[in-house]
């Protein structure tokens, strides 16, 4: 069922780099679920519109620096945290392109 979603999600994320937000929103979801935070309550401590985060869960919202600052803070986490499994390939290794590693942490 999840692959299921994750498809449709895929779908209708547009740009560039699709599978990028789509590895945030999952690892926002999980550190929400680990936190044992609502997404109401996510909302109020970062100052984030309930709607704009549950669309970045979905994939389907760029994430701007201010808002992962703003995620990590409510989380008690770090934007490293937030970012784990997405990592940028310089053009001096090999890129410019992104690398995206899917599922569970590194």
């Amino acid at each position: 069922m999840r692959a299921a979603v994750a498809d449709a999600a895929q779908r209708r994320v547009e740009g560039p780099t699709p599978i990028v937000r789509m590895r945030f929103g999952e690892n926002l979801e999980r550190i929400r679920r680990e936190r044992g935070c609502s997404f109401d309550t996510l909302a109020a401590r970062s100052r984030i519109e309930r709607s704009h985060i549950e669309e970045m869960v979905r994939g389907e919202r760029k994430l701007r620096a201010e808002e992962l600052v703003l995620l990590a803070g409510a989380l008690d986490v770090t934007a490293d945290d937030l970012m784990e499994g997405i990592n940028w390939i310089t053009a001096a290794e090999g890129g410019p392109r992104w690398e995206v590693t899917v599922g569970g942490r590194r």
